[in-house]
């Protein structure tokens, strides 16, 4: 039976979009970007804010359901992007969750990062895009880790074999098939863009600065909290009923105040309106704002040749995750032990 629980919290059904882009900063640097070793420059993610939600239309669509561990015997409850696998039937299985995408153009130390570059490879993107996934020419193998190079580039073979001949975007092949609601199953969870106009970002030069890696690339470097407090400005805006996602290029955030802890490429979150729990006026339809912000990282950044290329395979397999897991935020049920 479908429920929604004041302690579980509405995720994300796409958290990071990173891929590779040919695209270089424009004008010329007023500052002398840093050199930064490799050792120091690992692409992360995480999570922003969090929300309570009540029974809601006022967000993305989601669902709640319930599962017991059989090696504790505890019950967890759930709330998850899109329908109830279970439990709908028809054109009700069929979910679309309406994206819409801001370009940001963003001035760090006389250079412009401009997320209006990489607008039409991100449409073009598997995030948004449709392919047939129901067999790959080549996966991820194992390389010579500890000793690079880690992982190689091995044989592929069937992937969701059920969903043969079926376009798809990524995240709804993924979802199809961890409910075992591939071929002619009317369930779906699609992401349909909307482009909205360019917004531009200037960024103090106590909040960020230029960075450069060992094979020339040039990246800005912005500090975490002061660029969610930008993200947060931008959300006032919003239709929380939609997945906003903020696109930039090459900008990469640090975090605890040290230019050198980088480098966050991208994350997700929720906001309440209220505090935090959403307002105490809205009759029991609060509204619980999902977001996503994502960059993309030119190739040379990293440090192996291809590890771009091998990055973008890992980011998007990151978003996936990201919409299975971070979509779910487990809490225990009362009564269980």
């Amino acid at each position: 039976m479908q429920r929604f629980s004041r302690r579980s919290v509405v995720g994300v059904p796409l958290a990071i979009l990173a891929a590779v882009s040919m695209s270089s900063a424009s004008a010329a640097p007023t500052v002398q970007p840093q050199l930064i070793d490799d050792s120091t420059i690992h692409a992360k993610s995480t999570t922003v804010g969090g929300a309570t939600p009540v029974p809601t239309t006022r967000t993305i669509p989601h669902w709640y359901g319930q599962t017991k561990d059989a090696t504790n015997g505890v019950t967890y409850g759930y709330n998850m992007v899109g329908a109830d696998p279970f439990n709908c039937s028809g054109q009700a299985c069929d979910v679309t969750v309406e994206v819409d995408i801001t370009p940001l153009i963003v001035n760090v130390g006389g250079l412009t990062f401009s997320g209006s570059d990489v607008l039409a490879a991100t449409l073009a993107s598997p995030v948004f895009a449709t392919n047939d996934y129901g067999m790959t020419p080549y996966a991820t193998a194992a390389g010579a880790f500890p000793n690079t190079p880690a992982f190689i580039r091995g044989p592929g073979g069937t992937l969701s074999q059920g969903d043969v001949t079926n376009l798809l975007q990524l995240e709804d092949a993924t979802m199809r098939a961890q409910f075992n609601q591939t071929g002619s199953s009317t369930y779906h969870l699609r992401l349909h863009p909307n482009v909205k106009p360019p917004v531009t970002i200037n960024v103090p030069s106590n909040q960020g600065t230029l960075l450069q890696s060992g094979r020339g690339v040039i990246f800005a470097d912005v500090d975490i909290g002061w660029w969610s407090a930008q993200i947060n400005n931008l959300l006032t805006k919003a239709d929380a009923t939609h997945l906003p996602l903020f696109l930039t290029d090459n900008v990469l955030l640090f975090e605890g105040n040290n230019p050198g802890n980088c480098c966050v490429i991208g994350y997700h979150g929720t906001r309440a309106v209220g505090n935090g729990g959403g307002s105490a006026n809205s009759n029991g339809n609060s509204v619980v704002q999902t977001f996503a912000w994502a960059s993309w990282v030119q190739p040379g950044l990293y440090a192996r040749p291809g590890m771009g290329r091998r990055s973008v395979r890992e980011q998007h397999g990151r978003a996936v995750a990201h919409a299975d897991r971070a979509a779910i935020r487990l809490q225990r049920i009362p009564g269980d032990r």
